[in-house]
């Protein structure tokens, strides 16, 4: 007997389902495809911007090395396309346009992977910074005839091998400059800027000379004031002959120094004193082997002919003359007025700061570094010699030597890039 075969009521549903699985894995790989194109472009799309992000610290980076060689007088221009600065995973390069009257373009590209970022600052000069002049007289500057200003390396020492006879120099960068007038009588000299104030002018007499700009500055310098150290003091103090003063702090009342004497201060060291006299043919030399020696004087300051205050390898930044000294009358202040003297014949290594003192340099005085007063005056036959030196011996003030005029982000021609 032929047996009926007997269906099975599960086989079209196991069918469907294997039909339904096949279509949920093709659907999946379709899917994790999409989704790992997905996944790489968005990495793409992240390193881009990582890059792009890259590029533009780096022309920033550029921007900020430029403008601190400016201010130091070192050289601005950093690299080149083609031949790039390397920083980190990219490079960059700065190329930076003088454009006069103490302003300058600044255009830096960075790179970093496959992008480029270029950007452009233009920055003025503020002259913040206290030692950017071989001389600044806040009201005024005025130079008598033959009186001269020029600069050098105290690195190198001072080599007049430019000019001749009384009109000898060495480097071009002994700029002078005041808030108010800078006035040359006939003949003298400035080698380098005389940069009168934002309302100010420069004016030449007779022969005087300027081999740098005249144009006046773009904003007011600010002369901060003296803070003097609080220090105990000891009383008068009056050395003769050969006497020796160790570092620290040391403060008096009247210190004088007697004629034909030597007095040798080590520093690190600051000195306070009321007054302070440096009899005729007397010297103090400072041994700035460990550090230098900061003067602090309230009241007169008084330089003899043929006196010398030095540090032994004569470097002006190992010696620093603070003048709270007021010797100028004002109309609304009953003051005794203080005296300021720096006789003829006689030298000094160092800076000189007095923000409330007209400050007058006799003929035949010789100073290496530089002098900030409320107001100047250069005897003929003085000389004032900026030490170039002094440019990176600023605080955090001189960071604000420029200001900013504007900054913009520039295209950058595929024909520039090299990847």
């Amino acid at each position: 007997m032929r047996r009926r075969a007997q269906s099975n009521p599960d086989g079209p549903e196991r069918g469907s389902a294997l039909i339904t699985v096949l279509v949920a894995v093709g659907v999946l790989g379709t899917l994790s495809m999409a989704l790992l194109g997905t996944v790489n472009s968005s990495f793409r799309v992240g390193d881009t911007a990582r890059n792009e992000v890259g590029a533009r610290f780096l022309a920033e980076a550029g921007l900020a090395e430029s403008v601190d060689a400016l201010r130091r007088g070192a050289e601005p221009n950093l690299g080149q396309n083609g031949a790039p600065v390397d920083c980190g995973t990219g490079s960059f390069w700065v190329a930076v346009t003088d454009e006069g009257s103490g302003r300058f373009a600044l255009v830096s590209t960075g790179m970093q992977g496959r992008a480029a970022c270029r950007v452009e600052l233009v920055i003025e000069g503020a002259e913040s910074n206290l030692w950017s002049y071989g001389a600044f007289g806040d009201l005024g500057l005025r130079m008598e005839s033959n009186a001269h200003v020029d600069s050098y390396d105290s690195g190198d020492g001072y080599s007049a091998g430019n000019g001749s006879g009384n009109d000898k120099w060495d480097k071009a960068n002994g700029h002078v400059g005041a808030n108010g007038n800078v006035t040359l009588e006939s003949n003298a000299a400035v080698y380098g800027n005389a940069v009168p104030g934002p309302a100010g002018s420069t004016v030449l007499n007779g022969n005087s000379t300027v081999s740098g700009a005249t144009a006046p500055n773009t904003q007011v310098v600010e002369l901060p004031p003296i803070e003097v150290p609080s220090i105990a003091s000891t009383g008068d103090w009056f050395p003769s002959g050969t006497v020796s003063l160790g570092g620290g702090d040391h403060a008096f009342d009247a210190f004088e120094l007697d004629g034909n004497s030597t007095l040798t201060i080590t520093g690190p060291a600051r000195i306070v004193c009321d007054n302070m006299y440096l009899e005729s043919n007397s010297s103090i030399v400072v041994d700035a082997t460990l550090g230098g020696v900061e003067f602090y004087v309230r009241d007169d300051f008084v330089m003899n002919s043929n006196t010398l205050i030095a540090s032994t390898e004569l470097i002006p930044a190992d010696v620093a003359m603070y003048l709270e000294t007021n010797n100028i009358i004002d109309p609304d202040a009953d003051v005794d007025l203080d005296e300021v003297d720096f006789d003829s014949n006689a030298k000094l290594y160092g800076t000189v700061y007095a923000p409330n003192a007209h400050v007058e340099i006799n003929s035949n005085f010789e100073l290496f570094g530089a002098l900030v007063a409320k107001s100047v005056h250069l005897d003929s036959n003085s000389y004032i010699h900026f030490d170039e030196a002094l440019l990176d011996q600023g605080d955090d003030s001189s960071s604000g030597q420029f200001t900013r005029v504007c900054w913009r982000e520039l295209p950058v021609p595929a024909s520039e890039i090299q990847w």
